[in-house]
């Protein structure tokens, strides 16, 4: 199932992120500003979107953020 029910505004934040590209090569990203990441292989550049995927939680007994959303 598709979710299209969020939004990443994008500000300039802090992102830690491991991607593949087509050509292969597995890339890891540490900075700010990453609003494009290049492939350290090919040179490819990607944008990054404003959709993340969502995945349903469920159970009852699942709140991974209980103790922090107060």
């Amino acid at each position: 199932m598709k979710t299209e029910n969020n939004f990443i505004q994008w500000k300039g934040t802090d992102l830690c992120m491991d991607f593949h590209c087509e050509c292969g090569t597995h890339n890891h990203y540490d900075g700010f500003f990453a609003y494009y990441v290049k492939c350290s292989g090919c040179g490819q550049v990607y944008k990054m979107d404003t959709k993340v995927k969502m995945e349903k939680v469920y159970g009852n007994n699942f709140n991974p953020l209980e103790n922090e959303c107060e």
